[in-house]
């Protein structure tokens, strides 16, 4: 006699249990990671903790420059200012906001894949995302993409149940998660413009009569609103437009310059001989909204075109030959949970949505003017939902040839099967810890950057007893030193060595700090000194001299028997 079918609560509960479990793993590998990997604060980093700082001290959204923050969005300071208050460390909390959110995010994993595919295959999407390396690795960094993919994830949810019969209720959770995503990277609302879109058309479509079919479209759409509408105000306030984020116009500044021929470092922290600005990232506010380039429509379409073939490229190394995602085992599992299967109608419609939100995230990184690997995470989950339906199928595919071949072991097929998928996870969890470990996915905080940390430490130690000024402000090529430093961060200009000597009369920074990068008048400063009297060497750190740090006190007045 067969065994009877197990209740249908009791395998929930199991499966339940089994994500409980994976939670927990999921947990103790990034807390090991963190341990084990996590060096220094990354320049993002320090910037979204400055700014939480600020908000805890009443300074207002104000970044590491002691400026308004425009480039950033505040979701992610705003959790860190919270976490700080438990911490009393805004490193700690920051680091602390991204591991929880990494770990939460198995949870939307699970239900999306349940949602489109079933209990085992959402057990198996939760595993890869429990334990898959570039996942853990990003959730102990200081970026903002480990709370946006949070967020990101449930936005997808919530937007499957309310097009698949939740109604306006669901819309309207859809839209909040789309809010909450676009706080943590504004590109958000491009996809949540297209979810209402949808929701409006399908509404329609659906529907004998048209009366009501705007509900669940403007229930999202007023969520979204709600959320969105304090940042719009503010950067309302500090820019002077109606704008939803303020980096476009600012990474469009830099892309021309680059076409000219410059390298970035120039195209970003440029000075002419005047002193004045040319490069945006010698003043992010103001090239929030100007640009000494014409912003016409044929012009931005002729400078997408123009960056097709290397977006390209970039994608085809995501897919095929970045290994730190698994690529690419990734992609061809992918394909497999996709195409195995005949598609019924409702799945039709699912893998539409998925693909139009795939289509949507390629999109978005066709617009990016240079590609971060960061920046594909989001397209990532969607490839991961699909390698899990790829694992389930393969592990479906195995218990029914066994059960073919050797019909007189027929027990031991359910075995052979779940032995198959887990082998699939491990492979695919091994690529990808193979090629994080070969080429670590987020080199801004690995070890070569270590002697700023120290610079910053030493510096805070040695302006501790400094009470004429809130903040020392520090002259630097990142912000890393200063946000160690406690202090106040202003860039390094990109520029011939006279025209940045005469910068720094100007700005009168109290410290100068030399690291290794691309300003002219950086390598013979740092062999020879900064050439003038009132620059005196305190203080040098690490050991390499690629990655040695030089900190410069400046004074007001030439130092009595410096050269």
């Amino acid at each position: 006699m067969s065994e009877p079918p197990t209740p249908v609560s009791a395998s929930t509960g199991k499966t339940w249990y089994a994500l409980g479990a994976i939670l927990i793993v999921g947990l103790v590998a990034r807390v090991a990671w963190l341990e084990s990997h996590v060096l220094i604060f990354n320049p993002d980093g320090a910037e979204y903790a400055r700014s939480a700082e600020n908000l805890l001290r009443g300074a207002g959204f104000n970044g590491i420059w002691s400026r308004p923050e425009v480039i950033f969005p505040p979701l992610y300071p705003l959790l860190i200012a919270g976490a700080s208050l438990l911490t009393g460390n805004s490193e700690v909390a920051a680091r602390l906001v991204s591991v929880i959110c990494g770990v939460l995010l198995i949870i939307p994993i699970f239900c999306l894949a349940r949602r489109l595919y079933g209990s085992r295959t959402a057990v198996i999407a939760a595993v890869v995302a429990g334990i898959h390396p570039m996942l853990i690795a990003i959730s102990v960094t200081g970026f903002s993409e480990s709370t946006y993919l949070l967020f990101f994830a449930w936005a997808l949810y919530w937007s499957f149940e309310s097009l698949w019969g939740r109604g306006w209720k669901a819309a309207a959770i859809a839209g909040m998660f789309w809010g909450l995503a676009y706080l943590a990277r504004p590109e958000a609302f491009l996809l949540c413009g297209v979810f209402v879109a949808i929701l409006a058309a399908v509404d329609f479509l659906r529907r004998d009569h048209a009366t009501a079919f705007w509900k669940p479209a403007l229930c999202a759409a007023l969520a979204f609103l709600f959320l969105a509408a304090p940042y719009v105000v503010f950067l309302r306030a500090k820019t002077g437009q109606f704008r939803l984020e303020g980096k476009s116009n600012f990474n469009y500044v830099v892309s021309r310059r680059v076409e000219t021929g410059m390298d970035i470092v120039q195209a970003y922290y440029e000075i002419d001989r005047n002193l004045s600005v040319v490069g945006p990232g010698m003043d992010p506010v103001r090239f929030t909204t100007y640009s000494p380039y014409p912003k016409r429509t044929g012009e931005l379409l002729r400078l997408a075109l123009r960056n097709i073939p290397a977006h390209l490229r970039n994608i085809e190394d995501f897919l095929l030959s970045i290994y730190a995602f698994g690529s690419p085992l990734l992609v061809i599992l992918a394909l497999i949970g996709l195409f195995r299967d005949a598609w019924t109608q409702d799945r039709f419609w699912k893998e539409m949505f998925c693909l139009a939100t795939a289509g949507m995230l390629f999109a978005i990184l066709f617009a990016v003017e240079w590609f971060q690997i960061r920046f594909a995470l989001p397209l990532f989950l969607i490839l991961l939902l699909w390698s899990a339906k790829g694992m389930n199928a393969l592990g479906e595919w195995t218990e029914q040839s066994w059960r073919n071949v050797r019909p007189s072991t027929d027990g031991f097929a359910g075995g052979i099967a779940n032995l198959s998928r887990v082998m699939l996870i491990l492979a695919l969890a091994g690529l990808a810890l193979a090629g994080t470990i070969k080429v670590p996915p987020f080199p801004e905080e690995n070890q070569s950057n270590l002697p700023q940390k120290e610079a910053g430490l030493w510096l805070k130690d040695y302006t501790h007893n400094q009470k004429d000024k809130d903040r020392v402000q520090l002259l630097s090529s990142l912000g890393i030193v200063a946000f160690y430093a406690g202090g106040e961060y202003a860039p390094l200009p990109y520029s011939e060595g006279p025209t940045a000597v005469k910068y720094l009369e100007k700005i009168a920074p109290d410290f100068v700090v030399l690291e290794n990068s691309k300003r002219p008048y950086l390598r013979d400063w740092r062999l020879k000194g900064i050439p003038d009297q009132r620059a005196e060497l305190i203080h040098r750190t690490g050991g390499n001299p690629d990655t040695e740090v030089f900190v410069y006190a400046w004074h007001k007045a030439p130092v009595e028997g410096h050269p």
